[in-house]
């Protein structure tokens, strides 16, 4: 830009120097006062040509640097433009988003509450960190519920690894054999420990592990059709109980599943007893996101309880479809669907 601005320069000064001489030359006026005013001025103080040049070159510099400026001036401005439209966008992102989320619980009468929240997988030397941060939710009136703020789940490499690549090998054949695997190889993670010793790490670990138990029972309904539960841990209630209060694990579940629907239900006391939760990922402006869809404890009276659960996470999904235009992560084999396999 400054050679091109270099080369302008000496072709206005040109130009400008020929003007004046074919205006010299032609013109009455110009012979007139060249003749009275310019010629004994320098008939008697000659410049040498040297000086002429530095002259000329002083000017373009002069004009190229203030052209310069100029356009450093109008670059401050676009970027500052181009901040303040990508706050505003974001800033009408959010606000269209509360808008989808308070109008369908309002308008669901089974929906106590929606949340959504984003995250982030990191890899470490030996662990996965899963960082879970809330954006934005609402909750209908009278409803008791606490949003997560953030959370970290800290996932030993080995036990991420194995059950990543077992679901996998679950999702491309059919076949739930090393997902059983998985479990029998890890559940002494926790057949070993005492109820007063779990800790998060143990809650941890078992979200991991149920999940996996979760969708060998789905393969086998599928499969042999029979809803049979599998009693593949040597668990006592007080047991399973524990390692389900200790942390809030149902999010971390329904981000590993990611390509399907995860419910899961409240085990604690109170209001929030059996309380249904359901969780997806979500693909939003490129970025993993996960909802989470409060229900209330009456839904599963109703006789068509299962195709209730599916037109509401069904409706969900096409609202924030509809409003933002945004792309839904359907396909298992994309690259969003990858991005868990990276951090192994």
């Amino acid at each position: 830009m400054k050679r091109w601005l270099s080369v302008w320069g000496f072709f206005i000064a040109f130009g400008l120097f020929l003007a004046f001489d074919l205006w010299k030359n032609y013109s009455p006026n110009a012979s007139e006062f060249f003749t009275k005013w310019v010629k004994p001025v320098f008939d008697t103080w000659r410049l040498p040509v040297v000086v002429y040049l530095f002259l000329t070159i002083g000017l373009i510099q002069f004009f190229r640097d203030r052209i310069g400026k100029l356009e450093n001036e109008s670059n401050e401005e676009l970027s500052l433009y181009i901040k303040a439209n990508r706050h505003y966008s974001n800033f009408r992102r959010l606000e269209l988003l509360q808008s989808v989320i308070r109008k369908f619980v309002e308008h669901q009468e089974s929906v106590d509450a929606v949340q959504m929240y984003k995250y982030e997988i990191k890899k470490r030397i030996n662990e996965i960190i899963v960082k879970v941060k809330h954006v934005d939710g609402f909750v209908y009136e009278g409803v008791e519920l606490n949003a997560l703020g953030q959370i970290y789940f800290h996932v030993e490499r080995d036990l991420y690894r194995d059950f990543m690549n077992a679901k996998a090998y679950l999702e491309r054949h059919n076949d739930a054999s090393k997902l059983i695997s998985f479990v029998r190889t890890h559940r002494l993670r926790i057949n070993g420990v005492n109820p007063e010793d779990v800790g998060e790490k143990e809650a941890t670990d078992f979200a991991i592990l149920q999940l996996a138990v979760d969708l060998i029972e789905e393969w086998f309904q599928e499969v042999f059709n029979t809803t049979e539960s599998l009693n593949l841990f040597n668990l006592s209630q007080e047991m399973f109980i524990k390692l389900n209060e200790v942390k809030r694990t149902g999010i971390l579940r329904a981000v590993l599943l990611k390509n399907d629907y995860y419910r899961f239900s409240h085990y604690g006391s109170g209001e929030k007893q059996g309380r249904l939760y359901i969780g997806r990922h979500i693909l939003l402006g490129g970025i993993n996101h996960c909802f989470l869809i409060t229900l209330g404890h009456g839904i599963f009276d109703e006789e068509n309880a299962l195709e209730l659960l599916a037109e509401v996470q069904n409706e969900f999904i096409d609202e924030v479809q509809s409003n933002f235009g945004m792309m839904y992560n359907n396909n298992t084999d994309n690259r969003e669907g990858d991005r868990h396999e990276e951090a192994q």
